[in-house]
């Protein structure tokens, strides 16, 4: 499986709306909207590290935080994202990857003719 897979899969699921994974979150204390997530790299390698058997498929545990940070940057996150019409950006910059915040939302797809 390919290392980015489980955290595109967590993105999905709160895109979803999925009940465990909204559940999950706020049990975390992640900022979220109807629309929005916001989180930080270390937050977000934590959730999945150490998340309960209500998301196991999505666990990272043998993963070290740089290792699945250089996943993350390796990954083509936004373009699978795209496919469900959602994109990762940058909330607040805090000059370190480390610091700065991130977010997930929704992004509408341009209405075409046929």
């Amino acid at each position: 499986m390919n290392s980015y897979l489980p955290i595109t899969l967590f993105f999905v699921r709160f895109l979803e709306r999925d009940a465990r994974t909204i559940n999950a979150l706020t049990n975390h204390q992640f900022y979220f909207s109807e629309h929005e997530l916001h989180f930080t790299l270390p937050q977000l390698h934590a959730f999945l590290t150490h998340t309960d058997n209500i998301l196991s498929d999505l666990r990272h545990e043998n993963t070290s935080y740089l290792e699945f940070r250089k996943h993350l940057f390796n990954s083509p996150i936004n373009q699978q994202l795209a496919n469900h019409d959602a994109e990762v950006f940058i909330v607040d910059n805090a000059q370190h990857v480390d610091r700065s915040t991130y977010g997930l939302r929704k992004v509408a797809r341009p209405f075409c003719l046929p």
